[in-house]
């Protein structure tokens, strides 16, 4: 399963695409907002009926199943109060909950989860960033087994600068039977050995074969703006495709993104891992051997 993010939902409206079933349950969508102050996060709370109109669109006219959606604050620190009413807003919009869980702030992000719980409104999805150290992800990791959300989303990052951490995860949740996802990823995986590059292939590739990853959501890349704020669209000459024979990313022209960028998503959206589809790919065999 791939999990669908603003851009397909930009380019799925702009050429009225409907996504393809794919081979498991449920198309999903994650929609994220940056809510960077608190004007924004009062302009957020104060637009239920808007947030409404955007879910049902995504559902009856492109077909997802579930949307759910990203808070991002950057440097903001909401209190628990703001993050309970954004909490509240979520239970009567989107289809899953989102609370993020935070190492230094734990015993705050188990209040909020058990709020969310409170609710009986919506299913829970906690986020959880794969930079925490060892011991406070693990912590972090054997608490939500426990509290059973609906499934856990691991923000990524570099599988070859956090490899423990994938290790942990795999070790700690593929015998748990839990869902679990991976967003905000690259598109390439970046990894090569002495044997073998395969900086090429694609980073939900890599998760879901060799970590258990359910399903995986690629970084947002929101469009460029020119000084009016008008979008601009992708000015490079050339941008990676992905290739569903190889699984690997190539560089194309930069004619008509939208479209190459629609199809790459269905495309990981039904893509094969089993081990016959992985046999006949020699390559990438190797390079998952490297990472058992």
């Amino acid at each position: 399963m791939h999990i669908a993010n603003n851009n397909q939902f930009e380019d799925m409206l702009n050429g009225n695409v409907t996504v393809e079933v794919s081979t498991t349950t449920d198309n999903m969508l994650e929609l994220t907002f940056f809510l960077k102050s608190n004007k924004s996060i009062e302009s957020f709370l104060s637009n239920a009926d808007a947030l409404k109109d955007t879910v049902n669109v995504a559902k009856k006219r492109m077909g997802f199943s579930k949307v759910f959606c990203r808070l991002k604050f950057g440097e903001l620190n909401p209190s628990d109060e703001v993050q309970k009413d954004l909490i509240a807003l979520q239970g009567k919009v989107f289809d899953y909950i989102t609370v993020e869980v935070k190492g230094s702030q734990f015993e705050s992000s188990k209040e909020l989860l058990q709020y969310a719980r409170s609710l009986k409104s919506k299913p829970i999805s906690a986020v959880v960033d794969l930079k925490e150290s060892n011991t406070k992800l693990s912590q972090m990791i054997h608490h939500l087994v426990e509290f059973k959300p609906e499934n856990i989303r691991f923000v990524y990052h570099k599988v070859s600068s956090y490899y423990d951490r994938y290790i942990i995860v795999r070790s700690l949740l593929v015998a748990k039977g839990v869902r679990y996802y991976a967003i905000d990823c690259s598109k390439r995986c970046g990894l090569r050995y002495d044997d073998v590059d395969g900086r090429d292939f694609a980073t939900p590739v890599i998760l879901k074969a060799a970590y258990g990853f359910t399903g995986c959501c690629t970084r947002y890349q929101p469009a460029a703006r020119n000084k009016q704020g008008k979008k601009i669209g992708y000015a490079a000459p050339e941008i990676y495709k992905f290739d569903e024979k190889t699984y690997e990313y190539s560089k194309i022209p930069n004619k008509n993104f939208r479209v190459h960028r629609t199809e790459d998503f269905i495309n990981l959206n039904k893509i094969d891992l089993s081990e016959s589809a992985i046999n006949a790919r020699p390559k990438l065999k190797l390079l998952l051997a490297h990472l058992a």
